[in-house]
C-alpha cells in the first residue's frame, strides 16, 4: 500500500487523534518519551471537558497508548460512551532515550554535542532513542487494527503530529509543517478512496493549550515534547 493509501473497505472512517491531557512534566517543559507519567489535576479537568465534545461525535471505538496520562484521558471517554478502551502500546510517545527526563537546557549542558546536532537537523535519534520513521510506522500499524466507522486514537503531541503526516502520505521532511496538538487536543482524519483527508486539527475546548503547545523560543528547536513536539507541550 502507497503512504496515505486506504483500501476499499476503510473508506468512510474516521480517525480521532486525541492527546492526552496535562501532566506535571508538561507544565515543566520535560520531555516523557516513554516515562509513565500521570496526569495532574488540571489534565484530569482537561480529560473531562475534551470527552464530553468527543463523546458526541459517536465513537465506536477506542483505542489508548498504555502510557497512564493516556489512558486516563480515555478513561474518560470512556466513562461517557460506555465503551472499553483498547490498550496499544504502538501508540506510545518517541522513545528518547537518555533525553526523557530532560528539559531542553539540561540537554543542551549535558549532551551539548547531541544538541547541536539536533538544531542543524542532523540527529535522527534523540538520546538513542527512536527516529521519526519508526515511530510514525508503529502507529500506522496500530491504526491498521482498529476497525471501527469512528475510532478515537488517544495518543500524545509527537506520535500524533507524526501520524497525521503518514496517514496524509506527505514526505516525512514536511510533517513539521502540522502544528502541535495542544493537552486534550484533538485532529480528524476522514479516510477516502485514495487516501486520508485532514478535515480539522487541534480543535479542543482549551484555546490556552493550544498556543503553550506552539510556543517556541526562538533559539530552540522547534520539536520538543514528549519526542517531535514544539518546546513548551512536553507531553
Amino acid at each position: 500500500m502507497t503512504p496515505g493509501a486506504v483500501s476499499r473497505r476503510m473508506t468512510d472512517r474516521r480517525l480521532l487523534l486525541w492527546r492526552h491531557g496535562r501532566t506535571a512534566w508538561n507544565a515543566q517543559r520535560r520531555m516523557q518519551g516513554h516515562q509513565d507519567v500521570p496526569l495532574d489535576d488540571v489534565g484530569c479537568a482537561e480529560a473531562a471537558r475534551s470527552a464530553v465534545l468527543l463523546a458526541a461525535e459517536q465513537p465506536d471505538l477506542i483505542v489508548s497508548s498504555d502510557l497512564s496520562r493516556a489512558r486516563d484521558t480515555a478513561a474518560a471517554l470512556a466513562e461517557l460512551t460506555g465503551l472499553p478502551v483498547r490498550v496499544d502500546p504502538r501508540l506510545r510517545e518517541s522513545n528518547l532515550g537518555r533525553w526523557e527526563g530532560l528539559t531542553f537546557d539540561e540537554v543542551v549542558a549535558r549532551f551539548p554535542a547531541e544538541a547541536a546536532r539536533w538544531r542543524t537537523g542532523d540527529l535522527d535519534r534523540r538520546g538513542g532513542g527512536e527516529d521519526q520513521l519508526e515511530v510514525a510506522e508503529r502507529a500506522y500499524a496500530a491504526t491498521l487494527d482498529a476497525d471501527g466507522a469512528t475510532v478515537v486514537l488517544v495518543t500524545h503531541g509527537g506520535t500524533a503530529r507524526l501520524l497525521t503526516g503518514r496517514l496524509l502520505g506527505l514526505p516525512s521532511a514536511h510533517w513539521h509543517a502540522l502544528s502541535v496538538l495542544g493537552n486534550c487536543h484533538w485532529s480528524e482524519l476522514r479516510a477516502q478512496r485514495h487516501g486520508w483527508r485532514l478535515d480539522r486539527h487541534n480543535v479542543g475546548p482549551f484555546p490556552e493549550a493550544r498556543a503553550a503547545a506552539t510556543t517556541v523560543d526562538a533559539d530552540e528547536p522547534d520539536e520538543v515534547e514528549d519526542a517531535e513536539d514544539r518546546v513548551g507541550s512536553a507531553g
